[in-house]
């Protein structure tokens, strides 16, 4: 942020000076200008002690797991399966150093190291080092390892999934390398990790840990070509979230993403009642789930099929949450209501109008004509247009069609 100063005072107007503003432009303010000095020589010896001290801990850090690098690399399966006890030792070193200083992960961890922490959750069987080799594998780096490494590790981890004592940590590590290459995703899915989470969410075990983790990977996953029964087992999984998670908002929000990313430019095959689900959502006090629910019908509004456009267009609580979410909402929100009303009004013609009609959602949308104000800033000035706009045009398509 920046200081206001004299521009007058010599010494204060150095040509050096890093000027993010310009002069403002009401009275006690007229000769100001608002500049932000380069640090001082105490500044930057400071900032340049604490960058040598961090990375002085980091290099301390490494060097504690460099043996305990050295005791993995020489375990084979014999002395891994005779002296578990060993093992779980050094990896539990491992986790108390990693805990310590998380920054060793991108500098510590090397490709023979991850290889081999793949190979202990491969051979080893017992409950206590997979958990423990999985909490390293999710803060290992393993994204900067080979592909083959990369493929091994992620059937490990959808194999993990199915383990309630690794579950977590599975999904965790396997939305780290989603979220980092999103060219994982596919490797992710073709190793059958949608199946898997199907019978976890199916189960319910752990379900309240888990859905959010599972709702997580959806968002990532449903950014990729999925086959139209990979799309049918996500679709059953997102409304099973949602139908079970009613009351926890983070974990409905990311239900509806994944919807999003699935009904985005073309249709997806959602039952009536998970309809009725999403649309019930819109009137939601929380604006994220509501923001959220509204994305995937306004999809569905644009590229769903004539049916589900029907649906949506004969459905009495689509008209009555979109009356009662056009008031106080933010200008986002309120385009996407109007653009919902315009496409459904411009695929169903007259009945549905008559149905915005009797809802009073013309009134609604008049009002819209009249929120922007002479004296609101720019940005917003201009987000109010857009609202006023779509509100025009879907009030146009009304009676257009009504004539």
């Amino acid at each position: 942020m920046g200081i206001f100063v004299d521009s007058d005072d010599p010494g204060q107007g150095n040509p050096k000076d890093i000027i993010l503003g310009m002069e403002a432009m009401s009275s006690p303010l007229r000769k100001k200008t608002l500049l932000i000095k380069p640090p001082g020589p105490k500044v930057a010896q400071y900032n340049t002690y604490i960058h040598k001290m961090l990375s002085f801990n980091i290099k301390r850090q490494i060097e504690r797991l460099e043996p305990h690098f050295s005791d993995l690399m020489k375990l084979t399966e014999e002395s891994m399966e005779f002296n578990p006890s060993s093992l779980l030792d050094t990896m539990d070193q491992i986790i108390d150093i990693i805990n310590y200083e998380p920054r060793v992960v991108e500098h510590g961890f090397k490709p023979d190291v991850v290889e081999r922490i793949v190979e202990i959750l491969q051979c080893s069987n017992t409950k206590s080092i997979k958990n423990s080799a999985t909490h390293i594998l999710a803060f290992s780096g393993l994204h900067k390892c080979e592909s083959k490494i990369i493929n091994e590790a992620i059937q490990v981890l959808v194999d993990l999934m199915r383990d309630e004592n690794t579950t977590n940590r599975a999904l965790c590590t396997l939305i780290r390398l989603a979220s980092v290459f999103p060219d994982h995703a596919i490797t992710i899915v073709e190793k059958k990790a949608i199946d898997v989470a199907f019978n976890v969410v199916t189960n319910g075990k752990g379900y309240f840990e888990t859905s959010n983790c599972v709702a997580t990977l959806l968002v990532l996953v449903c950014q990729v070509k999925l086959s139209p029964d990979e799309e049918r087992v996500v679709l059953a999984i997102l409304d099973k979230l949602i139908q079970t998670n009613c009351h926890l908002d983070h974990h409905i929000v990311r239900a509806c993403d994944a919807l999003q990313y699935c009904s985005f430019k073309k249709h997806v095959e959602l039952e009536e009642q998970a309809f009725k689900r999403i649309i019930a959502l819109i009137s939601h006090s929380n604006i994220k789930v509501a923001s959220s629910a509204l994305g995937v019908v306004g999809n569905i509004a644009r590229w769903g099929t004539v049916d589900q456009v029907q649906i949506l267009a004969q459905d009495s609580e689509l008209l009555k949450c979109l009356g009662m979410t056009m008031r106080g909402k933010p200008e986002e929100f309120l385009k996407e209501v109007c653009q919902i009303i315009l496409h459904i009004s411009a695929a169903q013609g007259r009945t549905f109008i008559r149905a915005v009609g009797e809802a009073g959602l013309i009134d609604n949308l008049c009002s819209l004509l009249e929120v922007a104000e002479s004296d609101v800033k720019m940005e917003v000035a201009c987000a109010k247009f857009d609202i006023k706009m779509e509100a025009a045009c879907a009030i146009y398509n009304c009676v257009n069609l009504f004539l």
